[in-house]
């Protein structure tokens, strides 16, 4: 099974984590948002297909814990998918699509954030983590030659491409799960770049795709609780790495 077949396939679990942050507005969308406001380093928290689920929050919080201030932009706009949207591969990419579109939807909106954190909270050292479709997103803001990101970790990452580590502007941390296979092409893409020593990898191999997101039963199973800390563990390590003031 691909990573894509698992996101067509498998449902969120029933989560009852109460979130601790808050929800403003940036432009017209929320945008969940917690950690020390003194904090100048920032992480861009890109949900999976599943939005506000509560284990997001909980990631959230965990990473918040650890220095940065952790926001969650609502790029599905209080629509996002839900179970009775799976089963057939061709429509859940299209809902995607229509829903989430990286020039009509997460970039505009991500431009927001950025001019949110830059004339409100002076921050100007910023990560980007994604998870399933938001891994590719996280790519794409990367990408982004002023280098504003300064890197992304992409967490059981759906449809990626070759052509997004070789355009990479920053470090990347990879963290595939057995669904998506190991990935390894792609992270040697890594391998020419000047700051590929301080890339991170690691293959989940016992982890189904979206354990560390909403399909995570961390309530439940102590496994995948505690694998999915030990990503956003990895996570916060390569962050503190790389948003450096």
């Amino acid at each position: 099974m691909s990573g894509l077949d698992a996101c067509c396939s498998t449902p969120p679990v029933v989560a009852n984590y109460k979130a601790k942050g808050e929800t403003i507005k940036i432009g017209d969308r929320d945008c969940y948002v917690v950690g020390d406001k003194s904090s100048k380093r920032a992480i861009i928290y890109i949900y999976d297909i599943f939005g506000y689920h509560p284990n997001a929050y909980q990631g959230a919080d965990i990473l918040s814990s650890k220095g940065f201030r952790v926001f969650i932009p609502d790029f599905f706009n209080g629509n996002p998918l839900v179970p009775s949207d799976l089963g057939n591969k061709t429509r859940l990419m299209n809902l995607i699509k229509e829903r989430v579109d990286w020039n009509d939807v997460v970039l505009p909106n991500l431009n927001k954030v950025r001019e949110y954190l830059q004339e409100k909270e002076n921050i100007t050292k910023v990560g980007v983590l994604g998870f399933c479709w938001g891994a590719k997103m996280a790519t794409l803001a990367l990408n982004d030659e002023t280098k504003f990101y300064q890197s992304a970790a992409l967490i059981h990452p759906s449809f990626p491409s070759i052509e997004d580590f070789e355009n990479a502007q920053g470090p990347i941390c990879l963290l595939p799960s057995k669904d998506e296979g190991p990935m390894k092409d792609m992270y040697q893409k890594l391998e020419s770049k000047e700051f590929y020593d301080k890339c991170f990898y690691h293959y989940f191999d016992d982890m189904p795709h979206g354990f560390c997101a909403a399909r995570g039963d961390w309530e439940n199973s102590d496994i995948e609780r505690l694998r999915a800390c030990e990503a956003l563990g990895f996570c916060a390590e390569f962050f503190n790495k790389t948003v450096t003031v």
